[in-house]
């Protein structure tokens, strides 16, 4: 649940943008406690692309960005044509 509700304050914060918010994918989001976590957030009324496949069944891999906050250098914009991917383990 609680990747559920980080999920939600994600969407709610492109919802919020001034700029054309991204496209928001859920992907690797097939299994059944997965989607009533998510249910129970509301997810159904989201406009967003839900995929049980894996990204790497969904777009190309050399257009994929990982994004960590672990990471040497700030992300300081967003290309066209790059999947920029947020990992979903919830570190608690």
């Amino acid at each position: 649940q609680s990747l559920a509700r980080q999920v939600g304050h994600a969407y709610g914060a492109l919802r919020a943008s001034e700029d054309a918010p991204p496209a928001l994918w859920l992907t690797s989001c097939g299994a059944a406690a997965a989607r009533a976590a998510f249910a129970e957030q509301g997810w159904d009324a989201w406009a967003v692309e839900r995929r049980e496949e894996s990204v790497f069944d969904c777009v190309p891999r050399e257009s994929i960005v990982y994004l960590s906050p672990d990471a040497e250098h700030a992300l300081e914009g967003v290309e066209p044509g790059v999947t920029y991917v947020v990992g979903g383990i919830v570190d608690r």
